[in-house]
């Protein structure tokens, strides 16, 4: 299974919040690109996150962490 199929699985699956794209060839090719585009998609992850209350959060990763191995059929 290729890495972008993984990706997109455990998206799907939310055990990630977000799948970041690599540049054209890989991050391996473009590490600055890749760089830049980790920082954007971290700092917005941090700004959204600082206007949830503490309380909120906590209850929101108990909630997350709490369905995982939950499954339904489909």
């Amino acid at each position: 299974m290729a890495n972008e199929e993984v990706a997109a699985r455990l998206h799907r699956l939310k055990l990630v919040d977000e799948v970041i794209g690599e540049p054209l060839g890989g991050a391996h090719r473009d590490p600055l690109a890749m760089a830049e585009s980790l920082k954007a998609t971290l700092v917005q992850a941090v700004a959204t996150l600082q206007a949830v209350p503490i309380d909120s959060l906590v209850a929101q990763r108990r909630r997350r962490i709490a369905g995982y191995g939950v499954f339904k059929e489909t």
